[in-house]
């Protein structure tokens, strides 16, 4: 959030690596993954 800083014990957030993955990949499970959050009670 801009004005709040950052805990100095965090590293920088561009040096933390992300997977190389294509997002759009995963639409085809966004379905199920949505049905097992629900499951789970957290929506």
């Amino acid at each position: 959030m801009p004005g709040v800083p950052a805990n100095e014990l965090l590293p920088p957030i561009d040096t933390i690596p992300t997977p190389d993955i294509d997002l759009s990949d995963l639409a085809n499970v966004l379905d199920l993954a949505t049905d097992l959050v629900a499951e789970a009670g957290l929506i």
